[in-house]
């Protein structure tokens, strides 16, 4: 049996298909997390500083904008392998800072927050592992 390696290797810079959907099952899981968040501060009566009371919300566009974050990723995921790992890195980070608002709003809330995307950006981390580097020009 021969081996391919165009079908298991990917590009250099690319991560592979393992690694790949690790980081779209991992980022599903931070979307679904922040959604809680959401519905349990609006079941609890604590409003996040992207929500907002529920009297008085922030807009729509804003509430939404903390998935795009995890939306980003799991595009990047399907249209490009190419610094995949880096995408989910920076998502991450997003997500942190996002939650890093509500320290001393909602602490509890906060900490889920921040929890989700260490592990979104600690999967990109880990993924990098599974990078393919550039072929050894060496005889």
């Amino acid at each position: 049996m021969e081996h391919d390696p165009d079908v298991t290797t990917p590009a250099a810079g690319g991560i592979t298909a393992a690694w790949r959907a690790t980081i779209v099952v991992v980022w599903v899981g931070v979307a679904i997390g922040m959604a809680s968040v959401w519905s349990a501060s609006r079941q609890v009566g604590l409003s996040t500083w992207w929500l907002g009371p529920p009297t008085d919300g922030r807009p729509a566009v804003v509430a939404i904008a903390v998935f795009i974050p995890a939306v980003v990723v799991l595009v990047a995921a399907a249209v490009v392998q190419r610094y995949l790992w880096l995408t989910a890195v920076i998502a991450g980070l997003v997500v942190i800072v996002i939650g890093s608002g509500d320290i001393g709003r909602v602490d509890g809330l906060a900490i889920v927050e921040i929890a989700l995307g260490a592990a979104g950006a600690a999967t990109g981390i880990a993924a990098l592992s599974g990078t393919a580097r550039r072929a050894s020009t060496r005889p």
